[in-house]
C-alpha cells in the first residue's frame, strides 16, 4: 500500500500497479470484515439490513476513493507524457451498486423466515409475479421486500417483461406458445426438477412452484394469514391461476406464451439484481395487510 502511495505522488503509478492496488485494497477488506465481523457480535446472531448500511456504505465508499485517485492520477501522468494539459477525472461513486450490496444478506434466513418476512395481505392491484421474481431475490441472499404497487405492479403482470427476463443471457427458461394453459403448463411440469425451485407465469397468475417429490407445490404470498407452500394441481391451475382451457380475442383461438424459470439460474445475473433493485421496497411503503387478499 504505501508503495503504491509512493507511486501516485510520484506520478509513476501505472494501470498494471493500479491494478494490483484494486486487488489489495479488496483483499484487505474481505479481511477486515472476516475478522470483525460474525454471529457472535451482531445482534441474534444476524446480519440485518441497517447494520449493514452502516458498515459497508462508508468503508466500500472509501475503498472506491482510493482505488479511482489512482487511476485518475494514471490519466494525468499519460496526458501529461502526450502533451495534453488535462487532469484525470475521478470516476463517480455508485451509490446503487453499493446499495446492492448493502442488500445482500450476510445471514441464511430459512426459507420459512423469507416467506414471513415477504408475504401478506395484497393491497395492491395484485403483485403476484414481483413477489415471486423477490421471493428468487431473497433465495440469493438479497433481502428485498416488495407490495409497491402503481408502476411495478403494471410492469411486472406484463407477460412481455417476464419473456424479457426469461431470455437474459445465462438464464434457463423454458417458453412455450399455446391455445390452452393446461395443456401448455403440464408440459412445462414436465421438465422440473425435483427439489429446484421455478418461477411460473400463466393464466392470470405467477407463483413460485416446485416438486417436492411428493407432488407439485406452489408459492402462496399474498395471503393476510396462510401464506405458504400449497399442493398444486389442476384446480389450482384452474381457480388460482386463473387458467382458461381455450386463449380466444374476437371469437379466434389465440395463442399465448406459458413461461418457466429456473430460480437458481437467476443467481448472480447482474440484470437480475437491477430488476431486484427496482422491486425492492422499503417496510414503511409496503401496500399490504390484514385488509389484503389474494389476487
Amino acid at each position: 500500500m504505501k508503495y503504491i502511495s509512493t507511486l501516485i505522488e510520484n506520478e509513476k503509478i501505472t494501470y498494471h500497479k493500479a491494478n494490483e492496488y484494486a486487488i489489495e485494497v479488496g483483499e484487505m477488506f474481505v479481511d477486515a470484515y472476516n475478522k470483525n465481523i460474525s454471529a457472535e457480535v451482531l445482534s441474534d446472531g444476524k446480519m440485518y439490513y441497517n447494520i449493514a448500511q452502516r458498515i459497508l456504505e462508508p468503508t466500500m465508499g472509501n475503498n472506491h476513493e482510493l482505488i479511482s485517485t489512482a487511476a485518475a492520477q494514471i490519466q494525468t501522468n499519460l496526458n501529461k507524457q502526450a502533451g495534453i494539459g488535462i487532469k484525470g477525472i475521478k470516476a463517480p461513486l455508485n451509490k446503487d451498486r453499493i446499495s446492492g450490496k448493502v442488500k445482500k444478506s450476510l445471514t441464511n434466513r430459512t426459507e420459512e423466515e423469507i416467506i414471513s418476512e415477504l408475504g401478506g395481505g395484497d393491497l395492491t392491484k395484485g403483485s403476484c409475479s414481483s413477489l415471486a421474481l423477490a421471493y428468487a431475490g431473497n433465495k440469493s441472499g438479497y433481502i428485498v421486500l416488495d407490495f409497491r404497487g402503481g408502476a411495478s405492479t403494471s410492469i411486472f403482470a406484463k407477460r412481455s417483461t417476464i419473456l424479457e427476463i426469461a431470455q437474459l443471457p445465462g438464464i434457463k427458461s423454458t417458453i412455450l406458445t399455446d391455445y390452452n394453459d393446461f395443456t401448455a403448463v403440464n408440459k412445462l411440469l414436465k421438465t422440473v426438477e425435483e427439489g429446484k425451485e421455478y418461477y411460473l407465469c400463466a393464466g392470470r397468475h405467477a407463483a413460485i412452484i416446485k416438486n417436492s417429490g411428493k407432488g407439485f407445490e406452489y408459492l402462496e404470498l399474498q395471503s393476510c394469514s396462510d401464506n405458504g407452500f400449497k399442493s398444486f394441481s389442476e384446480t389450482t391451475l384452474k381457480h388460482r391461476f386463473g387458467c382458461p382451457k381455450r386463449h380466444t380475442r374476437k371469437g379466434k383461438k389465440m395463442q399465448v406464451n406459458h413461461i418457466l424459470i429456473d430460480v437458481e439460474s437467476l443467481h448472480g445475473n447482474e440484470e437480475f439484481e437491477k430488476i431486484l433493485g427496482f422491486i425492492n421496497t422499503s417496510e414503511t411503503s409496503q401496500v399490504k395487510g390484514a385488509a389484503g387478499s389474494v389476487k
